[in-house]
């Protein structure tokens, strides 16, 4: 029912309508409708249709955002009278983008959005105005997010700069390579929120940085449809790379050798380094077998041939040349070393790690790859989920206790400690940062590291036992290796230190109970634990080759088993068949899976209790626990991971029936109650005369 009685003056003052005439103003006060609203109550849903807007008049109402999957609600902000709400869906026809719901009991004026556009259309002035105010809403906005808004137009996008990223990648998450400078690559976007879209984005732009931008959809979807398509097919698909040359660090002098005019050895030898940098290896592997020595490389945490086998003869002045750059004893072939080195590779700078480990048919050599240029320290581009970003971010952020990262060797515990630190540091830039590690694979500015040498004495423990005479605000571990290493970590976070550190268990859950079998009194870890974040890395699919499809029966009911699909689901999944892009693999880097516990009071008294696993997880609410399967589907839906990928992860539940267990306890004649049957064994001799 029309409201007669709206105050035209209080109407007046609203932003949105400032620039109207009174007798425009009037005609709005005829087409609002008043709306009362309870302490709880929910004004719209996000993902429903934008059917009208809303001024506040009275009350409190909250702006969230709802992740179905996640079962997590973010807050935005909180509105108050006179403030507006759901203006821009009723013009764009967009559904709603947030959820709002009212705090305190409240009263609004409501417009319909038919009523609204009539009255657009018949007032162009008033339509002007309110253009000019959203405007500068959205002006307001960008610079808040310190994302400027720019024009296609005002740009020479090249064939070259488009190229940057493929075809799909743009068409799909509406991003737009605007130039380039040096190193810098400017990206449009459409939606600067997505932070699925940056990290597809990064993904393919290792190598540079990356400036964002704000462009206008209707810009956007005007500049694909009569330039992008004929710029992304001038270039040829594939162009030679030029041949960087490889510089080796030692003892503090670059030793430059140019592969074309050094010997053989260091000429395969950089071969094989060019090769697996080129491939973003994490590792490089020389493999002693019968069959000559296999060089393979680990690419997203797969090993594949990188090269054809060598033969013994030409591998062993390879090893020779590997442990002089590193500095070890070129004659000790009996005894495990380990070593280091520092290459340039253009005008990267990639330091490398180097395990020699002597087998019957030679020395194995394990390099890993330390490269700075591909290792993201945001939490941003390593949590893909907003709302999850931020409860990681909240580990970091405690004044005193103990967070642990877990989870397998090679599972990126250390990337995303270190993505923690730097939060935190950028947040507290005057806290003093004291770590250990083995090694050091990223300098902080400012922090105090301290690289273990065993050679030396130089152990975690003695290290761990002079740190806190350092004055440290936050402690790095880089692992829990020992009972002494832990009770030392939680000494320092009873004392009010922050405390990371990593530790190889499975799940959440499971680093309790590890730490009970260290020793440690329940009491002490409810005391200093304060979150857990467990993790695994899974190939990531490619954007370039991905299509939608229905999962397979089979996979689907592993799906179902594992709880990552619920018993009456059957959603779309995404595949890929491979391209030029991931090299024919389907898959493009890899994609942390992650658990998080954070330590509430119910959980804590649990601890103190000694509550099992299974009474731990009864104990903790949805608030404070994120499984990692919940997680897991989110990747899925976002088409960020394979299905046949996911269920890898997680194990098969086995069920066998007593009476399975049974036969095959009596075909091992190991049943209870009967006797081993005793078997004579033939000569050789008779044997073979009887075949």
């Amino acid at each position: 029912m029309p409201a007669k009685s709206v105050s035209k003056e209080w109407l007046s003052q609203i932003d949105l309508f400032s620039g109207l005439s009174k007798d425009q103003i009037k005609r709005l006060v005829n087409l609002a409708e008043k709306k009362r609203f309870r302490k709880g109550e929910e004004v719209f849903r996000q993902g429903t249709p934008s059917e009208n807007f809303q001024i506040v008049q009275s009350g409190c109402f909250e702006v969230f955002l709802f992740d179905e999957i996640m079962k997590i609600e973010r807050p935005l902000s909180q509105l108050g009278p006179g403030e507006v709400f759901g203006e821009i869906g009723v013009l764009t026809g967009e559904t709603r983008s947030a959820s709002i719901r009212c705090l305190e009991s409240g009263v609004t004026w409501s417009w319909d959005q038919k009523r609204f556009v009539d009255f657009l259309e018949k007032n162009q002035k008033g339509g002007l105005a309110l253009a000019r105010t959203l405007a500068h809403r959205l002006n307001a906005s960008t610079k808040a997010r310190q994302i400027p808004m720019e024009h296609i137009a005002a740009h020479q996008v090249s064939a070259e700069v488009v190229q940057l990223l493929p075809l799909k990648v743009i068409l799909q998450y509406e991003v737009l390579p605007l130039g380039r400078d040096g190193n810098m690559v400017k990206i449009g976007m459409v939606d600067p929120t997505n932070l699925i879209a940056r990290n597809t984005v990064l993904s393919f732009l290792q190598l540079y940085g990356v400036e964002w931008v704000c462009m206008s959809r209707p810009e956007f979807e005007q500049f694909r449809d009569r330039e992008l398509r004929d710029l992304a097919g001038e270039l040829a698909a594939s162009e030679g790379t030029a041949r960087l040359t490889i510089s080796y660090d030692t003892e503090g002098a670059m030793d430059r050798f140019e592969a074309d005019d050094s010997p053989e050895v260091i000429q395969v030898f950089d071969q094989h380094i060019r090769g697996a940098i080129d491939a973003a290896a994490s590792d490089l592997h020389y493999e002693p077998g019968p069959e000559g020595v296999r060089v393979r490389a680990r690419i997203d945490g797969r090993l594949v041939d990188l090269a054809p086998p060598l033969e013994a003869g030409d591998y062993r002045p390879i090893v020779s040349r590997i442990k002089v750059l590193c500095d070890l004893n070129i004659t000790e072939r009996r005894l495990p070393q380990d070593g280091s080195m520092r290459i340039g590779f253009g005008e990267r700078v990639i330091d490398l790690r180097v395990s020699c480990l002597p087998t019957p048919r030679g020395e194995s050599v394990v390099m890993r790859f330390l490269d700075p240029s591909n290792r993201s320290l945001k939490l941003e581009t390593l949590v893909l989920s907003e709302p999850i970003t931020e409860w990681v971010r909240e580990q970091f952020m405690h004044p005193g206790g103990l967070v642990l990262a877990t989870g397998p060797t090679g599972s990126g515990k250390t990337t995303t400690l270190y993505a923690g630190i730097q939060a935190r540091l950028e947040q507290d830039p005057t806290c003093k940062l004291v770590s250990v590690e083995d090694p050091v694979e990223y300098e902080f500015s400012g922090a105090t590291q301290v690289q273990v040498n065993e050679s030396l004495g130089l152990t975690f423990s003695k290290i761990l036992r002079s740190l806190l005479r350092q004055d440290p605000n936050l402690i790095l571990l880089g692992e829990m290796r020992d009972r002494e290493s832990i009770q030392i970590a939680i000494e320092a976070a009873l004392t009010g230190h922050f405390v990371m550190s990593s530790l190889h268990t499975n799940d959440a859950f499971e680093t309790i109970t590890r730490l009970r079998q260290q020793g440690i009194p329940d009491y002490l870890i409810a005391s200093c634990l304060r979150g857990v974040i467990s993790q695994r890395l899974i190939p990531k699919l490619c954007y370039a080759c991905s299509i939608k499809h229905r999962p397979d029966k089979e996979v689907l009911t592993r799906l179902r088993e594992v709880g990552v699909v619920g018993s009456r689901e059957t959603p779309s999944v995404w595949r890929s068949e491979g391209c030029s892009n991931c090299l024919n693999t389907g898959s493009k880097g890899r994609v942390g899976l992650y658990e998080i516990l954070a330590v509430s009071p119910a959980l804590k008294s649990g601890i103190e209790q000694g509550a099992s696993d299974g009474e731990l997880q009864s104990i903790v609410s949805p608030g404070d626990f994120l499984p990692m399967r919940r997680y897991v589907r989110f990747l899925m839906d976002n088409a960020l991971v394979d299905p046949l990928e996911v269920i890898k992860v997680f194990p098969r539940r086995v069920e066998r029936s007593e009476k399975v267990i049974r036969g095959a306890l009596e075909a091992s004649s190991l049943a209870p109650g009967r006797k081993k049957k005793t078997v004579k064994r033939k000569s050789a001799k008779k044997a073979s005369r009887k075949r």
